[in-house]
């Protein structure tokens, strides 16, 4: 029950509607205001969102300590510079030489503050400082995902902000994201922050203003610190604030703020590339040509099917919105004709049901904006989608909550509750009198056993789907991070045996086919002692690799060999023979080398990885108790070192 309402809101002797399968029974209710909450079923507290950072951190930091990195990019353009500021050596990609420079730094000094942090705090180890760098991520991530949820809770109510939570917690998509180092990541990050402050509530002018300060302030920090293209999530807030302030006032506003971050960031640039640069516009102008197609490209329903793998039922919902949201709103129209004329007028009139109902969409646009963009793109990668993770998990509540209020108006035809989706506002943020999902104390009407039922299998489907497929990620895919951890206790053992009078002492630790999964050199040991460097071997990949920063000078020096074409570069490669240690997967019918079955190495470590090719694709996409065990084929992802003395 809630409790009285202490406002203006007339308290009287209001008629209440009592739905069953006779129809609607009018009876007095003395002394309960029609804006009441007295009834909601699964009602949400406003107090309860103060513990909501603490459920979103505890799957974040689960995120950060098994998720495997999923993409070479995030080990090879961010890890990698970011061990080069921390320890003094890292590879380089093409996209951070100082002739094409696409990528900033200020984005990397974010990430090697919080590892000196860590390293100050007295983390030495550089896997420890890896993971602490993930655990800074996680709280960071917890945050924004809190100030979204509060966000959603003001405009849209408890029964959506539930949903949102749930589908937020099970999503394997946002535990993927969650505490990943790319850009579209820090974008998602700042997007959550903005929109839960566009989606908060302001009834003063100094109110809206701080509430648009700060979504210009995240969608600029996104743009231009981040990931440029985020910009396309940002062009519905942008026409919903020139509409309050107007364009030129706008304007005024973005500016103020951008060139701040805009400066920060040329300053930063030219520090590390001693030129002066705007990456953010040299990323643009790179894609705005062929250049990302000759990183590979994918066919026009690649975003379609994975994310139906990270959201399983609640993206087909998201997708539907609109289409649900056109049935729900004319089912409302007709469901309120049909209300004894003495209640109508407690409702909301047709325009304004139609406001709320153009209102949400607009809010969640961002997501048909940005799925309809870059499917049509021909290079496409599951990290581009990040940044709407947040607003697919909103889309599909809305639409899941009006789905069920259609389902209940159909059986009570004329007794189920008025759906409104949002805490309705005019645009200048004013309060209308209505009833919502809150405030429908007044007509006791409960929501119906189907539509409960229907709500209950959603939820389950959702979470199960989402469990299911998260942990196949973990038992499928984690075998890098752990062999790599064991590689590096082996060499800090060794060390401990080296000869007192030596340093840098050259160890190659090899990989071939599998230089993509290399987790970064922070699981490689940092020390005077042993020179540790990861090598590559010749294997069927033909495309160009990454080479250590330059001694001197490391981030302003031109390198070598370094083309934007993926061109093969020879000099990348090493041969077998000055290998120390080489890391590789093995399955039973590869035409590359088998390690295991060679005099020359032996095992230190495995783990069992899964074998794509030869696993079926549903039970390899999700975790089925035993029976995935039993169906799914695995190889042995393994640590090779040398039985005989290398070649120097």
């Amino acid at each position: 029950m809630g409790k009285k309402s202490s406002g203006s809101a007339k308290t009287s002797s209001a008629p209440t509607l009592n739905a069953n399968a006779g129809g609607i029974h009018l009876r007095p209710t003395p002394n309960v205001s029609l804006t009441e909450s007295a009834v909601d079923e699964y009602r949400l507290p406003l107090k309860a969102l103060n513990y909501i950072f603490f459920c979103y951190l505890l799957t974040d930091l689960l995120a950060a300590y098994l998720m495997p990195i999923s993409d070479c990019d995030e080990t090879f353009n961010y890890w990698e510079p970011t061990h080069l500021i921390l320890f003094g050596k890292g590879l380089q990609t093409w996209e951070f030489s100082p002739v094409f420079a696409l990528r900033s730094y200020i984005y990397i000094l974010g990430h090697a503050a919080l590892g000196k942090i860590a390293m100050l705090l007295g983390f030495t180890s550089s896997i420890d400082v890896f993971y602490a760098i993930r655990i800074g991520l996680a709280f960071v991530c917890a945050f924004s995902q809190t100030i979204f949820t509060k966000g959603i809770y003001e405009r849209f109510g408890s029964r959506i902000t539930l949903l949102t939570i749930v589908t937020m917690l099970a999503s394997p998509g946002i535990f993927i994201s969650s505490a990943s180092y790319l850009p579209s990541t820090f974008s998602m990050y700042m997007i959550m922050f903005a929109f839960g402050s566009w989606y908060s509530l302001a009834t003063t002018d100094g109110e809206r203003y701080v509430k648009y300060f700060f979504c210009v302030l995240f969608i600029g920090s996104s743009v231009i610190i981040g990931w440029p293209f985020s910009v396309v999530c940002g062009l519905p807030v942008a026409i919903d604030t020139i509409h309050k302030f107007g364009f030129w006032r706008t304007l005024k506003f973005a500016i103020q703020i951008s060139v701040v971050i805009i400066a920060a960031t040329i300053a930063v640039d030219f520090y590390y590339y001693k030129r002066l640069f705007f990456t953010p516009l040299n990323l643009v102008l790179y894609n705005k040509g062929e250049g990302s197609e000759r990183f590979g490209v994918e066919p026009w329903n690649f975003y379609f099917k994975n994310l139906i793998l990270n959201f399983n039922v609640a993206f087909l919902f998201a997708l539907a919105t609109p289409i649900i949201a056109l049935l729900h709103y004319f089912i409302t129209n007709s469901w309120h004709s049909s209300l004894p004329s003495k209640l109508q007028t407690a409702y909301l009139g047709a325009p304004q049901r139609w406001y709320i109902h153009y209102r949400s969409i607009i809010f969640i646009s961002p997501f048909y904006i940005w799925f309809t963009f870059f499917s049509s793109l021909p290079h496409k990668e599951e990290r581009f989608m990040y940044v709407i993770y947040p607003i697919i998990c909103l889309a599909s509540s809305i639409t899941i909550e009006m789905f069920l209020r259609i389902i209940d108006m159909l059986i009570f035809k004329g007794g189920a509750a008025d759906v409104t989706l949002a805490v309705l506002r005019d645009y200048n943020d004013e309060p209308l009198q209505r009833i919502d999902d809150h405030k429908m104390g007044a007509v006791g009407v409960k929501r119906s056993t189907i539509s409960l039922l229907l709500a209950i299998l959603i939820v389950i489907a959702i979470v199960v789907l989402g469990l299911s497929r998260s942990i196949a990620n973990v038992r499928n895919f984690q075998a890098p991070l752990k062999v790599y951890a064991d590689l590096h206790a082996e060499l800090l053992t060794l060390e401990k045996s080296a000869p007192m009078n030596k340093t840098n002492i050259p160890v190659n630790v090899c990989v071939g086919k599998e230089w993509y999964r290399f987790p970064s050199s922070f699981f490689l040991p940092s020390s005077n002692k042993f020179d540790v460097r990861i090598r590559f071997l010749k294997s069927g990949f033909s495309g160009l690799l990454p080479k250590y920063f330059a001694e001197v000078e490391p981030t302003s020096s031109i390198p070598t060999t370094m083309n934007d074409e993926n061109r093969e570069e020879m000099d990348r490669y090493i041969p077998e023979s000055k290998c120390h240690y080489i890391v590789d997967f093995e399955i039973p019918d590869q035409q590359e080398e088998t390690y295991s079955k060679s005099d020359k190495w032996r095992v230190i470590s495995s783990a069992p990885f899964l074998d794509t090719n030869q696993s079926p694709a549903f039970i390899r996409s999700f975790y089925i108790p035993h029976y995935s065990t039993k169906t799914n084929v695995y190889g042995q992802y393994a640590v090779f070192a040398r039985n005989i003395p290398t070649k120097n």
